[in-house]
């Protein structure tokens, strides 16, 4: 039997191992274990609702399978980062949606949520393997996001929206 590199096996273990907690409802300051990456992508999705670009969303539709009506306003991808950049290799999350509408070209995408880093100094999150990427969105960031976009969905703004696409 061969023998187990304990440096190897650590690591591979730590690579699927959340290095964060997840977002709960209970928490006091929810916000406070978010990275400076999904800090970005949250403030990216409050502008969205701050300017007015969010889409509204009925049940059971293209960007909404759920059976409530919901609200748009960053539509996350995870794609490897390409070399010759920096952090290649790994996890980013950046939006699709963008200028009001969900982007179908991801190239096109990546290359504005680059515009958008670089405009900003901000960086969206970067994760070292794909999963990890996964459970960080959905676990930490998408608890605050879904709390946000119930708050929009309320607005008056929002309710007009959604009545106008019946």
């Amino acid at each position: 039997m061969a023998k187990i590199d304990s440096r190897k096996l650590a690591a591979v273990l730590a690579s699927v191992r959340p290095t964060q907690r997840p977002t709960l409802p209970t928490d006091a300051n929810p916000e406070s274990g978010l990275t400076p990456g999904q800090r970005t992508g949250l403030d990216y999705s409050r502008d969205r609702y701050a300017d007015g670009s969010y889409m509204v969303d009925p049940p059971h539709s293209q960007y909404n399978p759920g059976g409530e009506a919901a609200v748009t306003s960053f539509y996350g991808a995870i794609d490897r980062l390409p070399a010759p950049l920096k952090d290649a290799g790994q996890y980013i999350n950046y939006p699709l949606f963008v200028d009001g509408k969900v982007m179908t070209d991801r190239k096109a995408a990546l290359q504005r949520a680059f515009d958008y880093e670089e405009k900003t100094g901000k960086k969206f999150a970067r994760y070292p393997t794909p999963q990890a990427a996964e459970w960080g969105e959905m676990q930490v960031v998408h608890p605050i996001m879904d709390a946000d976009s119930e708050n929009v969905l309320a607005t008056p703004e929002a309710q007009r929206r959604l009545r106008s696409l019946k």
